[in-house]
């Protein structure tokens, strides 16, 4: 009888255990994600930080950081939790950027809430798409290949959609943070026995539903206005 009452009382100590970190890592990557936010409304009004402030790039790379190698159930509250953190501090932390460090002596300007709010429902909606399909990237399987070659055509579309293959001294940075994406994805990824050419041939024609998935919200907004 004791034996079980012990036994009961450590799978509860594991449960409240595990409940506990779970919550530990939601906030943790909640709060990368509004940082990475944050960071996009300081480039807003920085000329070589500006396209960090439009193009997808940024949080296709946190999807993966936060969904790689996880089980979807895993994966999906952490990809929303961090995407939604990313959204909030970059609408909240861009109307408080320009009023107080880039245009202190300009009328303020308030908080674009009808777009907050389009894009927090797209940080839902996308963050539990991605995340279902990027804690995939690791797999020996098809399935693993698939996911990885979704993420480099992704980030791959998301900067070409913001430089359009240019090569201004503004876009480098971008172009730098794909660059360092794509391996990172890579260095997730399992790319042995052949993998690597089967992630390179599914990236080509993802590639062209990448530019569509990366163009919608734009167009979307545009229509909001």
């Amino acid at each position: 009888m004791s034996d079980d009452l012990s036994v009961a009382n450590a799978a509860a100590r594991n449960r409240a255990n595990g409940a506990l970190w779970s919550g530990a890592a939601l906030l943790l990557v909640g709060s990368v994600g509004v940082l990475s936010g944050a960071f996009a409304a300081f480039g807003f009004y920085h000329r070589l930080l500006n396209p960090f402030a439009h193009a997808l790039t940024p949080w296709v790379l946190l999807a993966v950081l936060v969904s790689a190698r996880r089980a979807p159930r895993t994966a999906v509250p952490r990809t929303i939790v961090c995407l939604l953190g990313a959204v909030v501090a970059f609408y909240v932390g861009k109307p408080l950027l320009y009023n107080t460090v880039y245009y202190p002596d300009a009328p303020d300007i308030g908080v674009q809430v009808n777009n907050l709010v389009m894009w927090c429902v797209l940080a839902m909606l996308t963050g539990a798409v991605l995340g279902a399909v990027f804690s995939a990237i690791g797999g020996a399987s098809w399935s693993g290949s698939a996911a990885t070659a979704t993420a480099i055509a992704l980030l791959l579309a998301a900067t070409i959609e913001e430089t359009g293959f240019g090569l201004a001294d503004s876009d480098l940075p971008l172009l730098l943070c794909c660059g360092c994406a794509v391996l990172l994805t890579l260095h997730l990824a399992d790319t042995r026995d052949g993998r690597l050419r089967r992630i390179g041939v599914l990236t080509l024609p993802l590639l062209v539903a990448g530019f569509v998935l990366v163009a919608a919200p734009d167009l979307l907004q545009g229509m909001t206005l």
